[in-house]
């Protein structure tokens, strides 16, 4: 038991020390500059108030009276692009209004999720809340995207179909245009890998592993389209403009913690989140 103990412990220490040397011990300041750009997915650029739609939302854009609102909602993949919306609002005169919710699909789980797990159970309550702010008049579009990680919440990629083509015909019985924003690829956690001192050509992820969740939906994301009238974006091109799939291009870094965005990379999309948000309220 003492051996077992003491073996843990070392394993733990070994553990920490990886962590420590990769944030805090790295010599190659584009490693260190990675490990400050992280963290930066987390919502940016909108503030929280919940005064708006009646209910939590995080609000971006422009501050104009009047100004038409489009709700971003989904997960933290949804959360990730706020900066790029808000950037994009501000410029081209809408508001964005985030309502996102960790590894919680924007598609509804519907009552089965009362069979499933505590977490499951509150995401559906969170989406239920977000349903109920669609027929606010003050919303002038929705945009969902989420993780294939989130999407798993359902039984099999029909199910998720069924779903998201509910959610849409409800959105559109509103009178409101639904856009698609396509995930970004798989890009592992890149902070582990570089800080086990390989390269970032060696920590990038070959093109047919990072785009296999975004594969398996795309065929129902396209079906989705011509059966709702949904506005598809699909970004891959630049999210993976090579194989393996990058994990800087140009000076910026791609990929942050966990499987997202840093705010860097996003925001530099934010012409191409104008220009096609902007196609999406014309079509009100």
């Amino acid at each position: 038991m003492a051996f077992g103990a003491a073996a843990l412990g070392f394993g733990a220490a070994c553990s920490i020390g990886v962590v420590v040397w990769g944030r805090i011990g790295v010599s190659d300041p584009q490693v260190a500059e990675w490990v400050q750009a992280e963290e930066s997915y987390r919502p940016d650029g909108c503030e929280q108030n919940s005064t708006l739609l009646g209910a939590d939302v995080c609000l971006g854009g422009s501050d104009e009276p009047g100004a038409p609102v489009v709700l971003l909602i989904g997960d933290s993949h949804a959360a990730q692009w706020v900066g790029a919306f808000s950037d994009a609002g501000r410029l081209n005169g809408f508001a964005v209004a985030l309502r996102n919710y960790g590894n919680c699909p924007a598609a509804p789980l519907g009552p089965s999720a009362a069979e499933k797990s505590a977490d499951d159970q509150s995401c559906a309550l969170f989406q239920n809340e977000t349903v109920g702010l669609l027929s606010n008049d003050q919303i002038s579009a929705v945009v969902m995207t989420d993780a294939g990680s989130s999407r798993r919440k359902f039984d099999d990629v029909a199910a998720w179909s069924r779903s998201a083509l509910g959610l849409a015909e409800f959105i559109s019985d509103a009178n409101v245009p639904l856009g698609l924003l396509v995930d970004n690829p798989n890009s592992g956690d890149p902070l582990q890998c570089l800080s086990r001192d390989f390269s970032m050509a060696e920590c990038a992820i070959p093109k047919d592993e990072a785009l296999v969740d975004l594969r398996s939906y795309s065929a129902a994301e396209i079906q989705l389209v011509e059966d709702a009238n949904v506005d598809r974006l699909d970004l891959t091109a630049i999210t993976c403009p090579g194989d393996p799939c990058p994990i800087r291009v140009g000076g910026t870094w791609v990929a942050a913690r966990g499987n997202h965005l840093t705010r860097a990379f996003t925001k530099l999309q934010a012409d191409r989140i104008g220009n096609w948000v902007d196609e999406l309220l014309r079509k009100r």
